[in-house]
């Protein structure tokens, strides 16, 4: 692919970096880079370019009884305020593309250069992505890049993330997708009961190349729901507290929000927050919601085999049936007609 086409492609940061940096890295020597996390630092194995330092931990472990959903699909299990750590119910897997990264897992912080590759099984504590990932790294160490592949309801959610001294930044135009293609999650989860249960490097070495292999083709041939950021997005909107809440519900509008909740989150009152939000944006803090849920589910309906029920989950409608309701109010039509029209459509363009 050209790098003229690469710049048009509406995920490019995503295909650069598997491109030129992951890929290359593990077709040269994938067992050299591989590091499983563990709970304790004395369980490691690491390859020879990686080290542990010690960590510990100030807070207790505290558990998450009603497992509720934390990003759509992924299930918290416990965290641990004090510390900025979580654990997690799904494995994750994680690269560093650039830089020197710190990353805090177990009981330990991982110094990992560029190439690096992380595999944190399910249980493993590990930052809840508030701590630096230059943690324990000398002062010239200032930069570093990580992709991310989390394991989602139908697919699996492939970000980056950059820290660039105190700053840290997510969510960039074009750093965000979902590939919905259920063998890609088969694929992740034969790589993850492999690392869980065997740990036969060759075996493991096969099962990730084949899976950012699989994620490169996806991404190339544009088999994916992009996370969309808005032109705001990427830097921190220090003195607009309402231009941040704007944000937020732009990534966030999957979850169980609320009006007073995301007023208090950026220090505004109910009333405040509701007189500038319409001022803003010309809508009501529900009808945003509900137009950012409803844009979602159309592109999920048009783009995945889902039920109108997983898709009414997934985007953060409580109940199906006020989905159904509101979708065919807005709509003029159901939101399974809504996919036989499109399917109609794309027949006939043929």
């Amino acid at each position: 692919m050209s790098t003229i086409s690469k710049n048009k492609h509406p995920a490019a940061p995503l295909l650069r970096t598997l491109q030129d940096c992951i890929l290359p890295a593990l077709e040269w020597n994938a067992g050299a880079r591989i590091v499983i996390a563990r709970a304790r630092r004395k369980l490691l194995k690491l390859p020879p370019s990686v080290l542990a330092v010690p960590l510990q931990r100030q807070g207790q472990r505290v558990a998450v009884r009603s497992a509720p959903d934390f990003q759509r699909a992924v299930l918290l299990a416990a965290k641990w305020p004090r510390d900025e750590m979580h654990e997690l119910r799904v494995p994750k897997l994680m690269v560093v593309t650039e830089g020197l990264a710190g990353f805090r897992a177990g009981d330990y912080v991982l110094q990992c250069p560029a190439g690096t590759v992380v595999f944190v099984p399910p249980g493993v504590p590990q930052s809840n992505g508030k701590s630096s990932h230059l943690e324990t790294l000398p002062p010239e160490n200032r930069r570093c890049s990580l992709f991310w592949i989390t394991p989602m309801m139908s697919g699996l959610a492939c970000r980056m993330c950059h820290t660039a001294g105190e700053e840290h930044l997510s969510n960039l135009e074009g750093e965000k997708v979902f590939l919905h293609h259920p063998q890609i999650l088969q694929i992740f989860y034969l790589l993850a009961e492999e690392v869980s249960e065997r740990c036969a490097m060759p075996v493991i070495e096969s099962l990730l190349l084949t899976l950012m292999r699989m994620v490169l083709r996806d991404i190339q041939e544009k088999q994916f729901l992009l996370q969309e950021v808005p032109p705001h997005e990427g830097g921190l909107l220090v003195n607009d507290p309402l231009g941040q809440a704007i944000q937020y519900l732009d990534t966030h509008y999957a979850q169980p929000l609320t009006i007073d909740g995301v007023s208090r989150r950026f220090f505004m009152s109910r009333a405040q927050f509701t007189r500038k939000f319409r001022e803003r944006t010309g809508q009501s803090f529900l009808e945003f919601l509900n137009v950012k849920r409803l844009q979602q589910a159309c592109q999920l309906l048009v783009e995945t085999g889902w039920t109108a029920v997983m898709i009414a989950r997934y985007v953060g409608f409580g109940s199906s049936i006020y989905f159904h309701r509101l979708f065919l109010r807005k709509m003029k039509m159901s939101p399974l007609q809504f996919r036989e029209q499109y399917r109609k459509g794309r027949k006939s363009r043929k």
